[in-house]
């Protein structure tokens, strides 16, 4: 017994001369690395002969000695001593003392969690392993013997670097939890504006058709309303801004005159109002007359009268384009826009101050388009929705670039 506890002060003694040695020429870091992979065992090539023809097993052991034996007398708490603390306790040392003391699992269970936090610490919380893989292999066998006397001071700093690790590391994954979270939504967003930035213009039947598919393909909900307390779906609220831009109108403009044709209920879709005065009709959600704007339709989309009829009266994305038409033929006569002139224009056309019921409905239109769709009164530019489309597909970009998707 007396001859192997003077082998092991002299493989101490080797072990601290080699790394007195390497300290001079080598930063704390590749020390660490050196100590960490005695530690665990590996082979290592710089070792001097004094040390490799030591069995790798005795070296570790007499290393870990060492090591508790440092934070055990506060003779050295750094960080990095700390960090092997676990690898020591991992590769089952043993301190000098002959007197015995089983783990409990509750130690054994704060010892599991600082290997963990350790082990997090050392991988640069990139999570490459997972917690029930460290666990197993930090504390294996479950029963480990320590000397009562050694292990004192180290349960007393452990369970004190338990507590400060895991606050450190829980604000570490709150702090990257948070940013997986605003990540996650940066993408959405920019998905979602992707899409309903990229404004075209519709040259045939099926452009508006697959334009009212995108649009009502991206779950919108009331936050995403032009005007929040329109009864009108977000996505139809998006195509009245989209086609106003594309128009060169107001936005505001569309949703008065819906708001008058309706008196604020928004519930014209579908519906047929008769007009005794000259036997036509009028559509849908904007009240398309069959005798002038369907008309028009017909002629720009290039389909049957009877085709036309029921998509303009049954669906708002083609009656709004119907109603932009409209809008053309007014515009064609009115040098300036005046949104009372074109409200005027579109209930009673050119003459529309001399009819009574057009003067009231202009009325209307303007408390609406004042007190209450106020906001889009200035013709928003092509160029800054082109921008917003940008935007949104330059972060899709670089986030796909960081991720090395193509």
């Amino acid at each position: 017994m007396k001859n192997k506890k003077i082998k092991s002060n002299n493989y101490q003694e080797l072990i601290k001369e080699f790394f007195n040695e390497y300290e001079t020429n080598h930063n704390e870091e590749e020390v660490y690395e050196l100590a960490a992979s005695i530690l665990q065992k590996y082979d290592i090539e710089e070792l001097p002969d004094s040390l490799s023809n030591i069995n790798i097993n005795v070296l570790s052991r007499e290393l870990g000695k060492m090591i508790l034996d440092k934070v055990e007398k506060s003779e050295s708490n750094s960080e990095k001593t700390i960090e092997l603390v676990s690898l020591v306790i991992s590769n089952n040392i043993k301190p000098k003392k002959s007197k015995k003391l089983e783990l409990n699992d509750k130690l054994i269970k704060n010892l599991t969690i600082f290997s963990t936090v350790l082990a997090l610490s050392l991988s640069g919380f990139s999570m490459v392993k997972s917690s029930n893989n460290i666990e197993k292999e930090c504390i294996s066998p479950k029963k480990i013997e320590f000397d009562i006397n050694s292990i004192s001071n180290l349960k007393n700093y452990v369970v004190k670097r338990i507590d400060n690790s895991k606050t450190i590391i829980y604000n570490k994954a709150k702090n990257f939890q948070n940013e997986i979270i605003k990540v996650g939504k940066d993408i959405q967003t920019a998905e979602k504006n992707k899409v309903l930035y990229n404004f075209k213009k519709c040259k045939t039947v099926d452009d508006i058709l697959k334009r009212q598919k995108e649009l009502e393909s991206l779950n919108l909900t009331k936050k995403d309303k032009i005007y929040k307390d329109c009864k009108l779906a977000a996505p139809l609220q998006w195509f009245i801004y989209e086609q106003s831009v594309l128009n060169n109108l107001p936005t505001d403009l569309t949703f008065s005159i819906i708001h008058t044709e309706t008196r604020g209920s928004f519930n014209s879709s579908g519906i047929e109002s008769y007009n005794e005065w000259d036997g036509s009709y009028d559509l849908g959600l904007t009240q398309q007359n069959t005798k002038s704007s369907v008309v028009s339709f017909c002629q720009k989309y290039n389909i049957s009268e009877e085709k036309a009829r029921k998509l303009v009266r049954d669906n708002d994305y083609v009656n709004i384009v119907s109603c932009f038409l409209e809008y053309d033929e007014i515009k064609a006569r009115i040098k300036n826009y005046d949104p009372i002139e074109y409200a005027g224009c579109y209930n009673g056309w050119l003459s529309w101050r001399q009819k009574e019921i057009s003067r009231n409905y202009v009325e209307i239109f303007g408390n609406a388009y004042t007190n209450k769709y106020n906001k889009h009164h200035n013709v928003i530019s092509k160029r800054k929705i082109k921008n917003k489309k940008e935007k949104s597909l330059n972060l899709l970009r670089k986030i796909n670039n960081y991720m090395g998707v193509k």
